[in-house]
């Protein structure tokens, strides 16, 4: 039966079926496994501790770590088994078997201990971004476990007298190091590799990089070897530096890098083992001063990223105010065509009732369906204003727009009797650059409110005067006006969503006009001198 580990979020799809497989725990899978950490044993098998297992660099423990993090507890088995296999294959012919076994069950259980502890404290550093609260709890959980490994593995070569007690503090303290520099480079390195969208880390940049590494550090310890290694710190400057300049992922392989090149370099020179561990000490604190700033470096980036999304999310929300404006900003505009359509489904009504001719019936359910339409149409484009801040502008005829607001407006008008439209359209007008739909609901908005302040007023011999001519050679100038109370100053100050002198009105009409108008590059204005209310606003000449 397959078992599915626990989470594999972020990993790459190669890395998710190599986790699923070892996890089910078959014959083959524990075999693969197995014979991974037995590699990585051997080849790490330098400069040891007389004939112990016992040296400066241990990457089959950050490969054990990797796995149980990601594997959970269905590997123990062969996490277990593998440090014995590998001890008693790596190790002189005349290790006893039972140190081996004891000391690597020592090993196995305590590293499996500690991973899965913080597998149940929810440590994922596979997940973007590397927090540097991940690596403060990793190096915690390793530091302390390397701790008790190292204990009590040297009690136990003590007791079967193979270190004497004068050189347990040393050997305890070489175990340490290797164990340490072992998770540190390559437990990060390992979720570096798994992960599915990280491993693009500026590869040329990246590769010039370690190459100069690499010349740095043979150069630093060709300096160094007389004089104790004091010059090793001089590898801060780049690894600081590929921190700032790539981030996270890129120290992590920069560091991998050093560590295979400083082993490389110690197996063809004639450094003591002293010495190679004295250096492995000073990678362990290059590498958690390295990873510091890269894990660093990487939350800012991705804090700016947020940041400018959030700005970007903030700026256009700006453009229509709160939730509340934009949503009476829909209600007002689609309000008109749905009322219209409603004013025509009840006069279809009353005509069926009345036994009227059906070609009548017939036209006022081609009314009724166009507002329909039309309410989607507006809808649409509203849509397109609010989320991309722009209009379908084209070529259109001023007498169009003109003659289609006015269809639109009949019922008010009707309703609204003895008011009376006039249109005063220049000869020769010139056609517009504009979207057709949204100033006829600019039109619209202007006449309906011109219509309310009469009907309000109460004024007999009402009249509405919409006008259209030439402003000057790029612009056509179109005002409504009216023969009513006019406008008060303080609205041609604010016009503000949301504020309206009418007692149900949303107060978002004269507002959505002049952004209407304002993204067709025109003016708006009102007049509160006039005698009535008068609006102007002007459009673009179609070239």
């Amino acid at each position: 039966m397959t078992t599915q580990p626990a989470d594999l979020t972020g990993l790459a799809p190669w890395g998710e079926r190599a986790i699923v497989w070892l996890s089910n725990l078959r014959f083959g899978s524990i075999v693969a496994y197995t014979a991974l950490y037995v590699f990585l044993d051997w080849i790490s098998f330098v400069y040891p501790f007389g004939r112990l297992n016992i040296t400066p660099w241990n990457p089959q423990i950050g490969f054990a770590f990797v796995m149980l993090l990601l594997g959970g507890s269905r590997l123990v088995p062969a996490v277990l088994v593998a440090p014995v296999l590998a001890d008693l294959i790596t190790r002189p012919e005349d290790m006893p078997v039972p140190v081996s076994v004891t000391v690597s069950l020592i090993s196995g259980s305590l590293y499996a201990l500690a991973s899965l502890t913080l597998r149940n404290m929810s440590f994922r550093p596979e997940l973007p971004p590397q927090r540097v609260r991940d690596l403060a709890v990793l190096l915690a959980a390793a530091g302390a476990a390397a701790t008790l490994v190292a204990l009590f593995t040297v009690l136990a070569y003590v007791a079967f007298g193979l270190v004497l007690p004068e050189a347990a503090l040393k050997a305890g303290a070489r175990l340490w190091v290797g164990d340490m520099i072992g998770i540190v480079i390559c437990v990060p390195l390992g979720f570096t590799l798994l992960q599915r969208e990280r491993w693009h880390v500026h590869s040329l940049e990246l590769v010039i990089n370690g190459a100069l590494l690499v010349a740095v550090l043979a150069a630093v310890l060709a300096i160094s070897r007389q004089h104790q290694l004091s010059y090793f710190y001089v590898l801060f400057v780049p690894v600081v530096f590929i921190a700032v300049r790539l981030g996270y992922e890129a120290v992590v392989i920069s560091l991998a890098t050093i560590q295979v090149a400083i082993i490389a370099i110690c197996r063809f020179s004639s450094m003591t083992a002293v010495e190679v561990t004295t250096l492995q000490g000073l990678l362990l604190v290059l590498a958690v001063t390295g990873m510091t700033a890269g894990i660093l470096v990487s939350e800012q980036r991705r804090a700016e990223r947020a940041l400018r999304q959030q700005q970007d999310v903030q700026a256009r929300l700006q453009q229509f105010g709160s939730l509340g404006e934009l949503t009476s900003l829909i209600a007002h505009e689609i309000n008109q065509p749905l009322a219209a359509a409603g004013t025509y489904t009840r006069m279809i009504v009353e005509a069926r009732a009345s036994a009227l001719p059906e070609a009548k019936i017939d036209e006022l359910a081609q009314k009724a369906a166009q507002q329909v339409e039309r309410a989607g149409e507006v809808l649409r484009r509203l849509r397109d204003l609010v989320r991309l801040g722009r209009s379908q502008q084209e070529s259109v005829a001023v007498q169009q727009i003109l003659r289609e607001a006015v269809g639109l407006i009949e019922q008010d008008l009707d309703q609204a009797r003895p008011i009376a439209l006039r249109l005063d359209v220049a000869e020769g007008v010139p056609p517009v650059l504009a979207d057709r739909i949204q100033i006829e609901q600019v039109l619209l908005n202007l006449v309906r409110n011109a219509i309310e302040a009469l009907v309000e007023s109460g004024r007999d011999g009402g009249l509405i005067t919409v006008s259209a001519r030439k402003a000057d050679e790029d612009f056509i100038a179109f005002s409504v006006e009216d023969n009513g109370p006019g406008i008060p100053a303080l609205q041609q100050e604010t016009l503000r969503p949301l504020q309206s002198r009418k007692p149900h009105g949303l107060g978002i009409g004269l507002a959505l006009s002049r952004t209407i108008v304002e993204l067709h590059r025109g003016t708006f204005t009102i007049d509160t001198r006039a005698s009535g209310g008068l609006v102007r606003f002007t459009l673009p000449i179609a070239s």
